[in-house]
């Protein structure tokens, strides 16, 4: 079986820079390529190693910070290319960005030829104690189909756990399961009797449900970002908003989706909207969905303009919100839009 691998960069790609006082630095390819080649061939694969291209130009490796919307889209073409010759694809990224790309290379093509991985490490590949080998075999072994069918999506591979792209989230620094999938199942590779089975089944009637569902081609545009906290001074913040509104307005909310001072907020909101700016509500926590008709310091937001980003995670809900104002739409197909699933990033629409 033949699979192809992109190396893009990012810790698992990172030797010791002697030019900056021995910091890591993402530069070790031909070390990582001959890594993950030798590993290919110990499980039976042949396995083409290349780094990430844009216009048949190879492009820098890049601690995954400076990975930006443009290389999501070279590299979303880098991988159908590799699809036409390969079973499958393994992306080899940073992990401080990994599940913004998962997320966008799943919004961009919910349905592709093959399985597209996405792995890294926490610990460089040269290192002493590194998880790169054991996260490449993971993630190769699921391209070749070892653990069952993933054609079609986007797979984060890491600590032996499997799980959708479109719904991961980096959880930890250390933890060499850095990687969490809180609102979609899981799969254990070292643990078979799990039910695997199962859950790749209910994976591919998730994306069964959104086989009509238009991807997204770009994503450009000025989305702000904010995590409302005890003690935030609201009025510099509506001062700054509407003096120069966003073309998209996030907002991570306490619990199940409330705020201080939830009818100004609303207010705000609402003001905005009539210039035109989507704003989306979303919990701040990990694990769980927002719910505006649990409690009553909710229903400010939920009687305003703001959309409820119900279970999507962080990462998820700003890329597609870029994705969404790139279209250029009208602030009520911009509305639809994003609240329309792609790749099963709305589990509870």
């Amino acid at each position: 079986m033949k699979l192809g691998v992109i190396v893009t960069g990012g810790t698992i790609a990172a030797t010791a820079d002697q030019h900056s006082e021995g910091l890591y630095a993402p530069q070790c390819g031909s070390e990582l390529m001959a890594l993950t080649e030798n590993i290919g061939r110990e499980r039976g694969f042949e396995v083409v190693v290349e780094h990430w291209q844009a216009a048949g130009e190879c492009l820098p490796l890049l601690d995954s910070c400076d990975v930006s919307p443009k290389h999501w889209l070279a590299l979303s073409e880098h991988i159908d290319r590799l699809l036409e010759c390969c079973a499958g694809v393994v992306v080899l990224h940073g992990t401080d960005t990994l599940a913004y790309t998962a997320s966008a290379l799943a919004l961009q093509a919910p349905r592709r030829k093959g399985p597209v991985l996405i792995t890294g490490a926490q610990i460089p590949a040269v290192a002493v104690g590194s998880d790169a080998a054991a996260n490449l075999k993971v993630a190769l072994d699921a391209a070749a189909g070892r653990y069952g069918d993933l054609s079609g999506d986007t797979v984060v591979g890491f600590g032996d756990l499997l799980m959708r792209g479109i719904r991961a989230t980096k959880h930890s620094t250390v933890s060499m399961r850095g990687f969490r999938s809180w609102a979609s199942p899981e799969i254990d590779v070292r643990a078979p009797h799990m039910g695997h089975e199962a859950l790749l089944a209910s994976w591919q009637a998730s994306r069964q449900d959104n086989r009509e569902a238009k991807p997204f081609k770009n994503f450009e545009g000025n989305v702000v970002n904010l995590r409302v906290t005890p003690g935030t001074q609201f009025d510099p913040l509506q001062r700054m908003l509407l003096a120069s509104p966003p073309e998209a307005l996030l907002l991570e909310l306490f619990g199940v989706g409330t705020a201080p001072e939830a009818q100004r907020w609303a207010g705000l909101i609402n003001d905005l909207a009539a210039q035109g700016v989507l704003s989306v509500g979303i919990t701040a926590c990990p694990e769980g969905a927002v719910d505006w008709a649990r409690y009553e310091a909710a229903k400010p937001l939920a009687d305003s303009a703001l959309l409820d980003g119900a279970d999507m995670t962080f990462e998820c809900a700003s890329v597609k919100l870029l994705g969404v104002i790139s279209e250029d739409l009208s602030y009520t197909s911009a509305a639809e839009r994003f609240l329309s699933p792609v790749a099963s990033e709305l589990h509870n629409r």
